[in-house]
């Protein structure tokens, strides 16, 4: 697939990051646009719409993360009292109150502004973008259900990761001593406590939502890309791929709830 000139112009003339992330998503629904979903496609999408259509998901998934909180503030509340032992500069949590809203809209509009890499994803990805403005189902009430459903888990996770994101990063900012007048004048030491802090505050915020990088999933997940990779010359590989992905759809989420589950108990 040949992208146009005058997509492709639009892309390199672009001054604005507006005008930087239209361009790649004009560019993205293009390719999208020509690239037919196969019959693996469909079957996958079925297999997804029926698990997490289902009501229950849902449920499960605002409830899942809702009672974790709990969990999490009181994590944080003991920490505030043993990070008193660290140099400022090290530490992470304090008490927030109503008294610090405006660090808690300074990291609410830091949050609209990073949604992409908090939410673990890269906008310039463009086999990840190209997947997901596919069509993958002729079906418009099909293809309306996949699409909306997908929309809706992404939003309950969102109201979650803000949450949690807004908390981590104003606690650390508390923490450190770090003040909205020396952050608004942007000196080079401000940019880098403002980063240091960010990233805390997603990793924080991804581990929170069971979003953040496990490694063992990844293991599996390394293994059922290969697989599908091969699939296209060996009929066994075609199979393992198809078995892989039956058994295991989603590795991900399921090992960072066990993951969770060991950190928050005795043992962790």
């Amino acid at each position: 697939i040949e992208i146009p000139d005058d997509l492709s112009e639009k892309l390199l003339k672009s001054k604005t990051t507006k005008e930087t992330d239209a361009a790649v998503e004009e560019i993205q629904q293009y390719i999208a646009d020509r690239v037919p979903a196969t019959w693996a496609d469909k079957a996958n999408a079925w297999r997804y719409l029926a698990m997490l259509g289902n009501p229950r998901t849902h449920i499960r998934n605002v409830l899942g993360n809702a009672v974790f909180i709990p969990a999490v503030e009181i994590k944080n509340l003991i920490a505030t009292g043993i990070e008193k032992t660290l140099p400022t500069a090290e530490r992470t949590k304090s008490i927030v109150t109503s008294k610090d809203a405006s660090l808690l809209d300074f990291a609410e509009s830091d949050f609209d502004m990073h949604q992409e890499a908090i939410r673990g994803e890269n906008k310039y990805d463009i086999t990840a973008g190209v997947k997901e403005k596919q069509r993958v189902f002729n079906n418009k009430v099909l293809e309306t259900l996949r699409k909306k459903n997908f929309e809706l888990l992404e939003k309950e996770d969102a109201t979650f990761l803000k949450y949690h994101y807004k908390r981590a990063m104003a606690s650390a900012l508390k923490a450190r001593g770090i003040t909205l007048k020396e952050l608004r004048y942007g000196t080079p030491e401000a940019i880098k406590k403002l980063d240091e802090v960010r990233q805390y505050a997603i990793n924080e915020a991804q581990k929170a939502t069971y979003r953040d990088f496990n490694s063992m999933a990844n293991a599996v997940s390394s293994i059922k890309r290969k697989l599908k990779r091969a699939s296209g010359s060996s009929k066994a590989a075609k199979v393992g791929s198809m078995v892989a992905e039956g058994i295991i759809p989603f590795t991900k989420t399921p090992a960072n709830i066990l993951e969770r589950g060991i950190e928050y108990s005795p043992v962790g």
